[in-house]
């Protein structure tokens, strides 16, 4: 992602390394330059169905009974019949993940430093993400010319709805991460705090969709945006003061060295937040 001119070189810049395996909550912990990442826990997938319709064509919508198999293979030979069973349903997928955020320890210094943090040093997150799924699942069964039946499964699946919901607790404030994407709705990301009123304290995330790329040190114009976000900036008021690029094995983030330490922290828990939502479910930043 390219950033807006001279935005760079007033920023601090926090590289993070993609999960190169994901079955364990441990291979999402890690640490940047000034920030770690710990003690995250990552709950099974749910899934539940709604609005089921079947529905069967050719002769397996018949009523035979086992003994009629042999009759039903024959006529669909005949015939050129290709029995059918088709499946249409939505499904609602949702799972829970939560980490803390706190100061990375120099491990130069670390002997000079406790290895406990105070509570106002850490962030606390809890996230859930969720999924809204129209799934369409076709069975063919049709005789191979030889008197055996040979079976082909097709899934087609359209994401119609996705959501995170977060809450980041840090010293003694609430702040709300909320992410929404609904049909042909534009993405809406926001984060806010629960317990002051004021657009001064709340920022505006807006996604960048790449319109150009990275080749030998220079960056080309692509012929057409690509489809999925390549980062988002987060505004508070109207001044940029972070920046998120989800590109590659080695996301980052750039934060404004002239915000405070406490904003820095809150701003890369919410990215961090949105790299791990994005590490569950890549789906969620292309169009629907």
């Amino acid at each position: 992602m390219r950033l807006p001119e001279g935005f760079e070189i007033r920023t601090q810049l926090e590289t993070l390394q993609r999960p190169h395996a994901q079955f364990q909550d441990r291979h999402f912990e890690q640490a940047s330059s000034r920030f770690a990442v710990r003690n995250v826990a990552i709950s099974p997938a749910r899934s539940e169905r709604h609005a089921q319709q079947i529905s069967q064509s050719g002769s397996n919508s018949l009523q035979l009974q086992n003994t009629d198999r042999i009759t039903r293979l024959l006529w669909d030979d005949l015939l050129g019949i290709q029995a059918t069973k088709r499946q249409r349903y939505q499904e609602t997928i949702e799972r829970e993940f939560r980490f803390q955020v706190m100061p990375a320890l120099d491990m130069k210094d670390k002997k000079d430093t406790k290895d406990t943090k105070s509570i106002s040093d850490i962030v606390e997150i809890q996230c859930q993400a969720g999924q809204y799924e129209a799934i369409d699942h076709l069975e063919r069964s049709a005789p191979d010319g030889k008197g055996k039946e040979r079976n082909s499964h097709t899934t087609k699946r359209q994401r119609l709805d996705s959501h995170l919901r977060c809450e980041l607790d840090l010293d003694h404030t609430t702040w709300h991460l909320s992410v929404d994407r609904e049909g042909e709705q534009a993405l809406q990301i926001q984060l806010r705090s629960a317990h002051v009123v004021g657009a001064q304290v709340d920022f505006r995330i807006q996604q960048e969709r790449a319109s150009e790329f990275l080749l030998n040190g220079e960056w080309r114009d692509a012929p057409f945006p690509f489809s999925a976000a390549a980062g988002l900036l987060f505004f508070q008021g109207d001044a940029l003061v972070a920046a998120l690029s989800f590109d590659g094995r080695a996301p980052k983030i750039w934060l404004d060295q002239k915000i405070e330490t406490r904003t820095k922290q809150l701003l890369f828990a919410a990215s961090y937040s949105l790299l791990m939502y994005d590490w569950l479910d890549p789906t969620w930043r292309e169009a629907l």
